[in-house]
């Protein structure tokens, strides 16, 4: 079962692709050229190992000469790699991923270069020779960069560096003395292939002196595109010849020997070819005829034309290569009618189809195809908007168009073909931008940067965005714009799905107003319904609902009537359990009570105070199916628990004996327990409860000169805190609730010094908080991780920044993994940075602000590939930013929506084990499905929204099977899965459901389905 569904995955993931296929803009990567009299730096990208592009920048001192940069299609990882002016003339990439180049090097010549994509690693291997033809063809093979070059006495022949030594020298000389004695090079099948000039003679070699051998006679052109656009297939290479005579033009299949070496396919029409998993597509035709498509695997026997339905002799294809994702071809294809249009085959005999019609009323004529993020990116014209750049998704089959980059029917991009290039954050490309001239651009297929500038552009505040909810495959928020105030706001992740969901408060509206807007908050989903509190000039702060439209939100209850609210500063959190929602609310008769709302109304639960709304705290949580809040009566104010029925609502414990109240300074909840302190008193005493009376005990006390709990933060049924001790200060304790499992986790300042530790935030299996550095100076720049054992905390990295800034905070665990986001400031300001726990692990991200300016991005939220946050960008004030979760390389899985009770319970879905991640494994786990039954698992590429009732509904478009796993006698029941290693697949989104299968389910009578769960694939 294993084997069959990491094959079933692999297949699938080959076309997995984000959630959002649309694309709303290319977004200024960075401003390289700041000088206004020179238009633009971008001197076009010439490389990409489809995580790194490589490009020349125009030097902003001459205007002239250039730099070579890199980037990975992010603002933070776009960098000059040297300070000298070089312009590269060909290249190439190592197995490792170094790009290889002959660089000119200003004053100086060509000579070769090596990068690891860093300014320590871009350095000159060899240096220029008095070259009379500059190296090129430079080829990696055995070990070594075969290369062809001339100098005087020699000619152009075979030359080699060695990776290993660094030494470069002639290694064969096919025509002794000045005339030049090779026209072309390639490797393939094992073997190093290279053309006499003007010769018969096709030579293949394993790199040893003295191991060419003739392979082939051919009767090539003297000009040096003789031989070319060569691909591999099995053991074999194909290659076009440029014949004449006896041998004619067309496409040679070899193994590297002269036996294995022969004419595969005669034809004029050698314009490219494509590589695909286990096939090869090439053009081919006659002189009279456009090309034709054909596929092959390297054997007359397996080489056949890709014909339309009811057409013979292959396709007709544009002059331009498409691009293989798996042994998927996309291309420019010829349909008749439509013309040249966006095409798709999976070859085998299988017929070509049309992909997507972009030009309805004429022909796109797609160009430039590249993959990454599991996307198809290419330039095309929908006949209204010009030549512009677009994206395919192989899911759900649908093109988009990234953005009208020039608008109206002009060309958006630069030149007449202007380079796309794959990164690991998205497609890099030359944008011309109003203010900065021609400078490099990206998009991952959504948006990277600013999404809306939803804020009056007159008010530097901005919209400042908050309150963020995932909502199925949207986000609810908070925002506040100059016409509305702060009113609800939803997102899809682009720009053109971000809108202002309704005006709750019309009469409060504008910068003018004394407190402008609704202010919606505790935004709290409960089925299909997002429950929140807003405030009404007719009924004041009340709970409000919304199904995402404007029609869809309205009042639930306004339990004061009239104008007063019935909310409180002391107890506001709403709570959702099963299907109701749960809250803190005043009664309207003078005093506060538990309220639940569900499909019968609103009930009083419990009354909580008798004083009136804000005379006492009140806490509300929730531990597995029972509300642990606070209520007043003869005990005093004290904890209780309920199930969220009144006959099920009882006092949990008196921790204060007697009448006095109990005031709770924190509460932290975990997997089964819940950990608690008072406030004054007894705030020496660290208590846990599972929410029976049995279970609720005091387990610690501190002794005397010892400090108070601070930060209780809980690490599954561990919690993590700070406490002050005379011989550590205060540091970051454990327990696992009993006193002898109650610890120090580390003297992170040794001795009395306190690295007074904060920001506990939970991130995967472990946790990550800020330590100050030097003790006791209030600079927090030294982050730690822990498991929640001595042994395995200690220090991940020690940043330096200004000592007048605060140092490391706005701890964000964005993802599932152990990654971990947060802000620190340095020259950049202060911008987001990531780690996943180690030195070398920790980066910068962003640079959203360019240069020194601060954006001061705050936590925000996950949806599919995208990370959605608050952040100023110094010209438009704080406003709703976006950044790939590819970008920083973590994985995430996300439960959406509720399944439907069915014989087992409600069928549950989550992560059960491991990393999706490329190249690692991971299992899924149902729950509560039918006791030995089985469960049905679907896939899908994009999720759709909440099922209508909110659960008992199919929240995947175009559910797949995947798989049938046999269910325990508990109900429960693991899909293991293997990611493929492929760098595409990075950000790519598959969501799952399943179907518990029993007889008179409440689905279709067919069983119970689970909630939808969403995987976005790590790196």
């Amino acid at each position: 079962m294993h084997l069959r569904s990491t094959l079933i995955l692999a297949s699938s993931l080959a076309l997995a692709s984000p959630l959002h296929a649309q694309l709303i803009g290319g977004t200024l990567v960075s401003d390289i050229n700041t000088d206004p009299a020179v238009v633009g730096s971008y001197n076009g990208g010439f490389a990409s190992n489809g995580n790194l592009v490589y490009f020349g920048g125009i030097d902003a001192e001459t205007g002239v000469s250039y730099r070579i940069w890199r980037s990975d299609g992010t603002t933070a990882g776009t960098i000059q790699l040297h300070p000298a002016a070089l312009n590269e003339h060909e290249s190439t990439f190592l197995a490792n991923g170094d790009l290889f180049s002959a660089i000119d090097e200003l004053g100086v010549g060509v000579g070769l270069w090596r990068s690891d994509g860093t300014p320590a690693g871009t350095v000159r291997v060899a240096a220029p020779l008095d070259w009379t033809d500059e190296p090129h063809d430079l080829t990696v093979f055995g070990g070594a960069v075969w290369f062809l070059a001339g100098l005087e006495d020699s000619g152009t022949e075979l030359w080699r560096h060695d990776l290993a030594s660094g030494q470069t020298a002639l290694f064969h000389e096919l025509e002794p003395g000045p005339a030049s004695g090779v026209q072309h090079l390639f490797a393939g099948a094992g073997k190093l292939f290279f053309a006499g000039s003007g010769t018969t003679d096709l030579w293949a070699t394993d790199g040893t002196p003295g191991g060419a051998v003739v392979v082939a006679t051919l009767t090539l052109h003297s000009f040096n595109a003789s031989l070319g656009h060569e691909a591999e297939v099995g053991s074999r290479v194909i290659f076009a010849s440029a014949g004449s005579g006896t041998n004619p033009t067309g496409w040679w299949s070899s193994d590297g020997t002269p036996g294995g070496t022969f004419l595969l396919q005669p034809t004029f029409n050698t314009y490219w070819s494509v590589q695909g998993a286990t096939k090869v597509w090439f053009t081919a035709g006659n002189v009279a005829s456009t090309p034709r498509l054909f596929e092959t695997d390297g054997t007359p026997g397996g080489t056949q034309p890709v014909n339309l339905s009811g057409q013979s002799g292959g396709q007709r294809v544009d002059y331009f290569p498409g691009v293989a994702l798996g042994d998927d071809l996309f291309y420019s294809g010829n349909v008749g009618g439509s013309g040249f249009e966006l095409c798709r085959t999976t070859g085998g005999g299988a017929l070509a189809q049309l992909a997507a019609e972009i030009n309805p009323t004429g022909q796109s004529l797609p160009v430039e195809f590249v993959t990454t993020l599991g996307q198809i990116f290419f330039r095309a014209d929908d006949g209204v908007h010009g030549t512009e750049i677009w994206s395919f998704d192989p899911i759900s089959a649908t093109a988009a168009l990234v953005a009208d980059l020039t608008p109206g029917p002009g060309v958006g991009i630069i030149g007449s073909k202007p380079t796309i290039l794959p990164a690991s954050g998205g497609v890099v490309f030359g944008q011309n931008f109003p203010v900065f001239g021609i400078e490099p651009a990206a998009t991952d297929g959504v948006q990277t940067g600013l999404l809306l500038n939803i804020g009056d552009e007159g008010l530097s505040d901005g919209s400042d965005p908050t309150e963020f909810l995932r909502f199925g495959d949207r986000v609810l928020f908070q925002a506040f714009e100059g016409s509305t105030g702060a009113e609800l706001w939803i997102t899809d992740g682009t720009t053109a799905g971000t809108r202002l969901v309704k005006d709750i408060n019309p009469l409060n509206d504008g910068p003018l107003g004394s407190d402008p807007g609704s202010k919606p908050h505790n935004l709290t989903l409960v089925g299909d319904r997002v429950f929140f509190r807003a405030n009404h000039p007719d009924f004041g702060i009340e709970l409000w609902s919304t199904d995402g439209t404007e029609a869809g939100t309205s009042l639930v209850v306004d339990l004061v009537p009239g104008p007063s609210s019935s909310e409180s500063f002391f107890f506001n959190d709403l709570v959702p359990m099963g299907e109701a929602l749960f809250f803190l609310a005043a009664d309207g008769n003078g005093g506060s009570a538990l309220w639940r709302v569900d499909d019968f109304g609103t009930t009083q639960i419990k009354a909580t105070s008798p004083l009136g709304p804000g005379s006492k705290f009140g806490v509300l949580e929730r531990i597995g199916d029972r509300l642990l809040f606070q209520a007043d009566g003869p005990e005093g104010l004290e904890l209780w628990s309920s199930d969220g029925t009144v006959a099920g609502t009882a006092l949990l414990a008196d921790l204060t004996p007697g009448p006095d109240d109990t005031l709770l300074a924190q509460i932290a909840v975990g997997d089964s327990l819940a950990y608690f302190t008072p406030a004054f008193g007894s705030s020496g005493e660290l208590w846990k409860t599972d929410g029976t009376p049995a279970g609720t005990v005091n387990f610690f006390t501190l002794g005397a000169g010892e400090g108070g709990f601070g930060e209780l933060t809980t690490l599954g049924d561990l919690v993590l805190f700070s406490v002050t001790t005379p011989a550590n200060g205060r540091e970051p304790w454990v327990s696992d609730g009993t006193a002898a499992g109650t610890m120090l986790l580390a003297d992170t300042q040794p001795g009395p010094g306190s690295g007074f530790p904060l920001e506990f935030t939970v991130a995967g299996n472990g946790a990550f908080f800020a330590v100050q550095s030097p003790p006791d100076s209030f600079h927090f720049g030294q982050l730690w991780v822990t498991d929640g054992t001595p042994a395995g905390t200690q220090l991940a990295v020690d940043l330096p920044s200004p000592l007048d800034a605060a140092g490391l905070a706005d701890f964000w665990a964005a993802g599932t993994d152990q990654r971990l986001l947060f802000t620190n400031q340095d020259a950049n300001g202060e911008e987001w940075w990531v780690t996943d726990g180690s030195a070398a692990g920790t980066q910068a991200l962003t640079d959203i602000a360019l240069g020194a300016k601060s954006s001061e991005p705050r936590p925000g939220i996950q949806l599919g590939n995208r990370l959605l946050f608050a952040a100023t960008d110094g010209l438009n004030g704080v406003e709703l930013h976006s950044i790939p979760l590819s970008a920083t390389g973590g994985f995430a899985v996300t439960p959406i929506g509720a399944g439907c009770a069915g014989a087992g319970g409600v069928p549950s879905l989550s992560l059960a084990s491991g990393a999706a991640s490329l190249g690692r494994s991971f299992a899924l786990a149902i729950e509560n499905a039918l006791p030995l039954g089985s469960a049905l698992w679907f896939f899908d590429g994009s999720l759709g929204a909440l099922a209508p009732s909110g659960d008992c509904g199919v929240l995947l478009p175009s559910p797949k099977l995947l798989l049938a796993t046999p269910t325990d006698a508990g109900g429960g029941s693991t899909l293991p899965l293997t990611v493929p290693l492929d760098p595409s697949l990075a950000g790519a989104v598959v969501d799952f459901q399943a179907l518990s299968l029993e007889l008179a389910g409440p689905f279709l009578g067919l069983g119970a389905l689970s909630n939808g769960l969403e995987v976005v694939l790590g790196q």
